[in-house]
């Protein structure tokens, strides 16, 4: 049994051994997506991030902060576990716990840069409604790389794009990595794991035009990029033609579903209709392709000055 220290509020639990069942609850949320989709909540972790959680109306399950269990005072509790001591009030939560350096590193994982004084937290998913009118649609098809799903949704939630569907395959978004790439942004903006098992009947229903991000084939034939509004190559997905007229009008018409996917996947972009339409980015200087988050994120921004979304390019700068 551990010994209190009397230096921490009554309201914390001290947290000992690398197998205490809350320690091991904890890491499988970070760690376990079955876990997580059971109890519906995830590990966040930094005083900064619990802070923003709690200003958007989050119901903190569990706080926990780094400290030294044996502490005799409170100069030895480092910022930012002192904050929330010292404002308690700040920092609702169900439940607070104490645990060392050691075990917030095996709750938080290898990945994670830990300190001293290291704040984290237990938060229920988002009640995020998946909107019925869609005119920006994101989908990640098949993305096992955390770091490019995580920065996708970033992405998506600056821009202002309407929603996320992540396709069977793709790393859950409120994996622990996807969460530190997507700076949070999993929790704000509204994701869907599937949407339907028929795309075309989706789409039907609600008008949207789908656009599956590729890399230009070698053999494509491009047209003078000299007089175009657009340095996007679009082009038939089965016939492998330019056809920028036609990508243009799908722009216009207001509603559109990006598909970025995992690259060089024989199966890739099986699940979406043959005829549909493709988008990509020439290269120029030899380079062959481009990070997947990267060039994602270079479509979204392009469709979106497109579609009339931020600034246009004939709007001029005040002197």
């Amino acid at each position: 049994m551990s010994i209190r220290s009397n230096v921490f509020p009554a309201v914390f639990k001290i947290l000992e051994g690398e197998k205490q069942a809350t320690i091991k609850n904890f890491e499988r949320l970070r760690r376990d997506k079955p876990h997580r989709m059971l109890n519906k909540t995830t590990i966040i972790h930094s005083l900064q991030s619990i802070q923003r959680v709690i200003s958007a109306g989050f119901q903190i399950k569990s706080l926990g902060i780094t400290a030294p269990l044996q502490a005799e005072s409170l100069d030895a509790i480092k910022f930012d576990s002192r904050q929330v001591i010292d404002k308690l009030d700040q920092f609702p939560a169900e439940r607070y716990y104490v645990t060392e350096l050691a075990r917030t590193r095996q709750i938080l994982g290898q990945h994670a840069k830990v300190g001293n004084w290291e704040v984290y937290a237990e938060v229920p998913f988002p009640n995020t409604q998946f909107p019925e009118k869609i005119n920006r649609l994101l989908v990640l098809d098949r993305i096992e790389n955390p770091a490019i799903v995580g920065n996708m949704i970033r992405t998506a939630k600056a821009l202002g794009w309407d929603s996320v569907c992540l396709t069977p395959g793709t790393v859950d978004p409120f994996d622990s990595e996807v969460m530190r790439h997507s700076r949070l942004a999993s929790l704000f903006i509204p994701i869907a794991y599937t949407l339907s098992p028929n795309w075309n009947e989706y789409v039907k229903q609600h008008d949207l035009n789908i656009m599956l991000s590729q890399m230009v084939p070698k053999d494509i034939v491009k047209d003078d990029v000299s007089d175009k509004k657009t340095p996007l190559q679009f082009w038939d997905n089965l016939t492998k033609k330019l056809d920028t007229e036609r990508g243009m009008k799908l722009l216009a018409s207001g509603r559109v579903a990006l598909v970025v996917g995992k690259k060089h996947s024989r199966r890739r972009y099986t699940t979406f209709p043959m005829d549909s339409l493709c988008v990509g980015i020439p290269m120029l200087n030899h380079v062959k392709s481009l990070n997947t988050s990267v060039s994602g994120s270079i479509l979204m921004n392009e469709i979106s000055r497109l579609m009339g979304y931020g600034v246009q390019d004939d709007q001029t700068v005040s002197q």
